[in-house]
């Protein structure tokens, strides 16, 4: 294989087919935009970056039903209705199952009704243009193969360390315990907040700025989605930069979130599946 010019045959020229072209594709709509608009900041980067980081702030504040308990306080109840909210919060919070299925809740509001309802009812546009197309949701899959290719080994790795270990599965089982129905309930729930995941960062935040700042728009993504990883082992944190940047490319390239969103579920319940093996629960 040669390393041809730009544009032409071998390595050089599917890179530049693969990912410089549909990237510049979008640099030039974002410069047609740039030349018809006459505001510093148009309406919808406002609300797509305000409403981004107001749903982000309320997924971190209202992850977990205890942290909802001072906002009893200010609702209009008497004190008795008051102690028996308080008390089924706290009920929640004591189950593995419904801390989590609340976790899973929190992150389905900020990630996807927040952007649902500016998408719909604020900016008047169609979910489709903001990643949930699925013309073209197969298209880039050697992309996606080489990713799983590249991550499987790497997470395989990584299942070994006590850090790893010690954070997953979220649902957490004493030493002996027999994997109850729960887990797969989890299991399914947790596939879900991923598909929100993606639609939030990759669909919702790209397709949402790249207007503004075209293909730069991947990069303004990368911060946040870097900084929900905080509290994870170390090289999960890292190795989420550069998937997000690939993820974000893709999206831009294809239109559409479908693809990343199963790699991202192929790889946590890989995670999961590791290390219900790795602590004895499969046998």
């Amino acid at each position: 294989m040669t390393f041809s010019e730009p544009g032409k045959g071998g390595l050089r020229g599917w890179f530049r087919r693969t990912f410089v072209e549909p990237l510049e594709s979008v640099d030039d709509e974002m410069r047609r935009h740039q030349s018809e608009s006459h505001s510093v900041i148009d309406r919808k980067t406002a609300w797509v970056m305000l409403s981004a980081t107001v749903a982000l702030a309320l997924q971190r504040y209202v992850s977990s039903p205890v942290t909802v308990l001072p906002l009893l306080r200010l609702l209009p109840l008497s004190e008795s209705t008051k102690t028996d909210l308080a008390d089924r919060l706290m009920a929640i919070d004591a189950s593995r199952f419904g801390d989590l299925a609340w976790w899973s809740g929190s992150t389905l509001l900020a990630y996807i009704v927040i952007p649902f309802f500016v998408v719909k009812v604020v900016l008047r546009e169609r979910l489709v243009d903001f990643g949930l197309g699925i013309k073209n949701a197969a298209s880039g899959w050697p992309i996606y193969a080489a990713m799983a290719v590249v991550m499987l080994p790497i997470v395989f790795g990584a299942s070994k360390t006590v850090a790893f270990l010690n954070k997953y599965p979220f649902f957490r089982l004493a030493p002996g315990e027999t994997i109850p129905p729960e887990f797969w309930k989890w299991e399914i729930l947790y596939a879900l907040q991923f598909v929100g995941l993606e639609f939030f960062f990759r669909g919702f935040m790209i397709h949402g700025l790249k207007h503004r700042f075209g293909s730069a728009a991947v990069l303004v993504m990368v911060t946040p989605y870097c900084m929900i990883h905080f509290g994870k082992p170390m090289a999960e944190t890292f190795a989420a930069i550069a998937a997000g940047l690939v993820l974000g490319v893709m999206s831009l390239k294809t239109g559409t979130i479908w693809l990343g969103a199963a790699l991202h579920i192929m790889v946590a319940w890989t995670m999961d599946a590791l290390a219900l093996y790795r602590g004895g629960f499969l046998g």
